[in-house]
């Protein structure tokens, strides 16, 4: 498995190919590069799982081209502009793998609606699964925020051990290094 990715030259030609076009509103190289080596070691890491669990087959297809361009991120979380978050949404249904948060927790997140990995391969997964929602702003209706969900909130059986790694996370559980040996271990991540 890959470890941590220091710096633009560690990503592969097809990872520097995408994320130009996600990092640059230009598709300018050079801009994308001195993002991507000015972020934290965490976001690099987390960015690049969640690349390969936007293209997967295996979690809901190829997401990721609908991305436009990247508005932030952070430690297993991103926040992007998609072409179409409708498109998404319907991809990440018809997927069978994820399942709809009631409108609780859409209210409680401000959001039109959110949608979570809760299985690959028809198995079902307690941990490191992708999350998409679709933040009510109405300043920003292209903007989506894709991130991993260390524990997967399946049901409200889940809910507190969920709520509990957002309010005290544990650095072990959130390490991307760690999700991403789990995505490698379902074969999301390429080893």
């Amino acid at each position: 498995m890959r470890e941590e990715i220091f710096s633009w030259d560690n990503l592969t030609p097809t990872e520097q190919k995408m994320l130009t076009k996600t990092l640059s509103n230009l598709s300018n190289e050079t801009e994308a590069i001195n993002l991507f080596n000015n972020m934290t070691q965490a976001t690099r890491d987390s960015l690049i799982n969640i690349y390969y669990l936007s293209t997967s087959d295996k979690v809901a297809g190829n997401i990721w081209q609908y991305i436009k361009s990247l508005r932030w991120a952070g430690q297993n979380q991103i926040g992007v502009y998609a072409e179409n978050p409708s498109e998404i949404y319907s991809l990440l249904l018809k997927s069978k793998n994820f399942t709809q948060d009631d409108w609780l927790t859409c209210l409680i997140k401000t959001c039109y609606w959110s949608l979570r990995q809760t299985q690959v391969n028809n198995q079902n997964i307690s941990d490191y699964g992708m999350q998409v929602y679709y933040p009510k702003d109405p300043k920003q209706p292209e903007l989506l925020v894709i991130d991993i969900d260390t524990i997967v909130f399946s049901s409200w059986v889940s809910w507190p051990k969920h709520a509990l790694d957002i309010l005290i996370p544990d650095p072990k559980l959130n390490n991307p290094l760690r999700a991403r040996q789990a995505l490698a271990a379902r074969g999301i991540f390429p080893k």
